[in-house]
C-alpha cells in the first residue's frame, strides 16, 4: 500500500496545481501498472488490489478515507459469504468507483478507480478462470 501512496504524494507534491489532479490519477494509475507488469520481472507481478487501495487511500483527502472503509466492509462480506479474497478484492474495488461517484468525487479520481478495477480485474483473470471451474481456493473459516 505504501508504495502507491507514496507515489501517489509525490506526484501530487511536484505537479502544478492547475494540473494536479490529472498527473495524480495517470501517476496512480501507472504505479498499479508498473506493479502488475514490472519489467525487470518479465512483466509478471502481483494484482494490484494493495497498491490500487494505498492509491485511493489518499488521492482525495477525508473523502477517501471514507470510501476505503466502505470497501473494507464490502471486501469483507464477500469474503465471508463466498469465501473467495480474490473475488472479494474484485468486487471491492468495483465498489470504489461507485462509492466515489455517490460521494460527488472529481471525475479523474472516480475515472481512476473504475480504471483501476477493469486492470485489477484483467490481473485475476486466472482466478475468474479457476472460480467459474470451481478450483479457485477458498478461504478456510
Amino acid at each position: 500500500m505504501l508504495k502507491g501512496a507514496f507515489a501517489l504524494l509525490l506526484a501530487a507534491h511536484i505537479a502544478p496545481a492547475e494540473d494536479q489532479q490529472l498527473i495524480m490519477a495517470v501517476s496512480a494509475f501507472a504505479v498499479v501498472l508498473g506493479h502488475i507488469f514490472p519489467v525487470w520481472l518479465k512483466f509478471k507481478g502481483g494484482k494490484g488490489v494493495a497498491t490500487s487501495y494505498g492509491i485511493l487511500f489518499f488521492i482525495w483527502p477525508y473523502n477517501s478515507f471514507a470510501v476505503i472503509l466502505l470497501c473494507g466492509a464490502v471486501w469483507y462480506v464477500i469474503r465471508y459469504v463466498t469465501r473467495y479474497v480474490s473475488l472479494a478484492s474484485m468486487l471491492s474495488l468495483v465498489a470504489s468507483a461507485l462509492f466515489f461517484a455517490m460521494l460527488g468525487a472529481p471525475g479523474i479520481f472516480t475515472g481512476l478507480a473504475a480504471g483501476l478495477a477493469l486492470l485489477v480485474i484483467f490481473a485475476h483473470r486466472e482466478n475468474i478462470v479457476r472460480m467459474i471451474k470451481g478450483t479457485e481456493n477458498k478461504f478456510k473459516r
